[in-house]
Formats: structure tokens, C-alpha cells, sequence
């Protein structure tokens, strides 16, 4: 189960800890319960005020993700492998 309060994104009840969300970003604020079915996930982008994802789209079929992250290049001070 999915939901937000006050900006702060819960899964099954327990909150997220996203330090690279801009605080004053609200892109989750009208973001409904959500339940994600079995084999599928909800994305969002860390920039939430500019992102087209899950809220939009709906979840994704795990079939569907192809790739994975490897390296983080923004900002320039915390580039590293992942």
C-alpha cells in the first residue's frame, strides 16, 4: 500500500527516507492510496514537481524494466558507481 502525508511518501505504513527529494517540491500531495499489484512496481522521479511517472502512468510490469542504475553523475559532487 502507497500513500503520502505531507509530502512524505509511506509504504505499507512505513515512510520513505528520500533526502534527494527537493522539500519544497509537493508533486505528492494529491497522490492517491495506492495499491501496486503482484509483479508490477510504482516509480516516481526524484524530481516530483517535473515528472512524468507511476502517478500518471500507473504501475509498471516488472517484465518491463530492462536495465538497471549504475552510477549516479548529479550532482558533481556525489558522482560515484552504484
Amino acid at each position: 500500500m502507497l500513500t503520502t502525508q505531507e509530502g512524505t511518501v509511506y509504504v505499507n505504513g512505513l515512510a520513505l527516507l528520500e533526502p534527494y527529494v527537493d522539500k519544497s517540491c509537493t508533486g505528492t500531495a494529491g497522490l492517491t492510496r495506492t495499491t501496486v499489484p503482484a509483479k508490477q512496481v510504482f516509480v516516481m522521479g526524484d524530481n516530483r514537481c517535473d515528472s512524468e511517472d507511476s502517478r500518471v502512468f500507473g504501475p509498471v510490469k516488472e517484465s518491463a524494466i530492462v536495465g538497471r542504475a549504475f552510477v549516479i553523475i548529479w550532482p558533481f559532487g556525489r558522482i560515484h558507481w552504484i
